[in-house]
């Protein structure tokens, strides 16, 4: 058995037998649990474009340079433009070994560069290396379209502009974003959250929901009232 990381992984190149090759070698060492391939970086960016949910972007992108229609220095570029794509690391796999080619490549986004022909244990060394970066940044970030709930630092951030929340307040959210569709009612959010010894009335939580609800703006369709029985966090649910 591999100890390597388990993720998803994309593979960009128009070469289907440079492809088929680096598919095999990441499915013998197990190293993702589900690769997807495209043939060029106009098609990889339309796939990304109609991801809905975090949970199905990719964690890793390996990348050719030379492709048709859109090279890779250009999806590397247009793929930093947007901040949902910002955190994915991104490894040029290609054949151009020019210093000055391997500096654009990391100026432009790139996370790591490996020139072919290509070192079959190099580049399952780097592909663990960048999940597992990936897969512990997860352990404690939760994104939610442009909203991050950082459980390490206890901050909210929208677009990279940090919430101002109070413990409490990140406490609901956080407790409320750890199990989507569950609804929670009152008594069992003031048990999770401060304790059965604590005195504090349900009319309270509905006082921090509110407060919530007003400092996450847009995204406070996220939160929504379960009626008669408390407040449930909907991840599915379009925002305004």
């Amino acid at each position: 058995m591999s100890d390597a990381m388990l993720g998803i992984v994309m593979i960009i190149d128009d070469n289907p037998t440079d492809r088929f090759v680096h598919r095999k070698l990441l499915e013998i060492h197990k190293i993702a649990d589900n690769i997807i391939e495209f043939e060029s970086g106009k098609a990889a960016l339309q796939h990304l474009k109609a991801v809905e949910t975090e949970s199905e972007l990719p964690d890793v992108i390996l990348l050719d340079i030379m492709m048709p229609e859109m090279d890779g220095i250009e999806f590397c570029r247009t793929l930093r433009q947007n901040t949902r794509y910002t955190s994915i690391p991104l490894l040029f796999l290609t054949a151009k070994d020019r210093e000055v080619d391997e500096v654009l490549g990391l100026n432009v986004g790139a996370d790591d560069y490996i020139t072919k022909p290509i070192s079959m244990r190099l580049l399952i060394a780097r592909v663990n290396t960048l999940l597992r970066r990936t897969i512990t940044q997860q352990e404690y970030i939760r994104k939610f379209d442009e909203m991050e709930i950082d459980t390490e630092s206890f901050t909210v951030l929208i677009s990279k502009v940090s919430v101002g929340l109070t413990r409490t307040e990140f406490d609901l959210i956080e407790l409320l974003s750890r199990h989507p569709q569950k609804v929670f009612s009152r008594s069992e959010l003031i048990d999770r959250i401060h304790g059965m010894d604590t005195i504090i009335t349900e009319r309270a939580i509905d006082v921090h929901i509110r407060n919530l609800r007003k400092k996450l703006k847009n995204y406070s369709v996220f939160i929504q009232s379960a009626w008669g029985r408390g407040y449930v966090f909907r991840d599915d649910v379009p925002i305004k």
